[in-house]
């Protein structure tokens, strides 16, 4: 057909041109849509509850599975424990227990601190092949369309692997999202918060092979030891101050003592005038010494 489509613009047979590029791009998009047809049945087979039992049987009776029950909006909580499972993944290794990772959302499953993980199908909002979302001002809502039919509904409807994603959330005893829940041996042994993932692990002897704040023993280079530069990394800040026993550096072990002045810190050099004079929480002593008045009424050419 595309050769068609040549030979129709060679003779400049304008009208045959384009309904063969009509045709052509037609036959495109059921190509397209019949990939990720295939695509999400392809994720909902892998989010079914038999393959997760088979998964959570491959495991052992010391192997530790994490599954995190999500959805693309919550962002920073993904982000979490996508780090995590990059330090824990190859936590056998270290000589600790194997431990997998796993992603449930709308769109699929996710493997997690993989070498090459496998990424879910594109299909945005957990929505099937050829649905969109659009919003109607005069009531406010969402509704979903279907571009080839034109259908439109109120209701949402799920792709393969957003229903099956949402019957496994029931199975599992999931309640909201993110969720993120810790099994061995084919039990729940905890269901955690995104924050509360690594220390959870290394307690059941699971170890890091990156270095880890839970544990205390990252690397200098993940603080800038030395460098004068704040770290790029919100994972290596230990927001804990080392409470509870999650260890790292604790960031509150001088707090109450008096802080000092800019000089003890950086000895020559002084922010403004009055900071060697400045208590804790006091102003400078004296009255502000006045500087030149530079308003335009007060100056005059020379």
């Amino acid at each position: 057909m595309a050769q068609a489509l040549a030979e129709a613009v060679r003779r400049e047979d304008f009208a045959a041109a384009a309904r063969l590029k009509r045709q052509i791009d037609q036959e495109s998009s059921r190509a397209a849509e019949a990939e990720l047809v295939a695509r999400d049945a392809e994720a909902a087979e892998l989010v079914a509850s038999a393959s997760i039992e088979q998964m959570l049987e491959s495991a052992g009776k010391d192997g530790i599975v994490v599954l995190h029950f999500t959805e693309d909006e919550y962002a920073i909580a993904n982000s979490m424990v996508a780090r995590t499972a990059s330090r824990f993944a190859s936590s056998q290794i270290a000589g600790g227990p194997a431990c997998g990772f796993v992603q449930l959302c709308e769109r699929g499953f996710e493997r997690l601190g993989a070498a090459a993980p496998q990424p879910a199908p594109s299909q945005g909002a957990g929505l099937p092949p050829g649905w969109k979302a659009a919003f109607d001002k005069g009531s406010g809502r969402e509704y979903y369309y279907n571009v080839e039919t034109r259908e439109t509904v109120w209701i949402k409807p799920l792709s393969e692997a957003a229903a099956a994603a949402a019957a496994l959330r029931d199975e599992r005893g999931v309640e909201s999202l993110p969720t993120t829940q810790i099994w061995r041996g084919k039990q729940l042994v905890r269901q955690v918060a995104s924050t509360q993932l690594e220390a959870a692990l290394v307690a059941l002897g699971a170890r890091s092979t990156e270095g880890s704040t839970a544990k205390g023993n990252e690397r200098y280079r993940d603080r800038n030891v030395g460098s004068g530069l704040p770290s790029a990394d919100v994972d290596d800040i230990d927001f804990t101050g080392g409470v509870a026993g999650a260890g790292g550096t604790d960031l509150s072990k001088n707090k109450g003592r008096t802080r000092g002045v800019t000089s003890d810190y950086f000895p020559g050099l002084v922010d403004r005038p009055g900071d060697e004079e400045m208590g804790d929480d006091e102003g400078p002593s004296g009255p502000p010494t006045k500087g030149p008045d530079w308003s335009p009424n007060k100056w005059t050419p020379p």
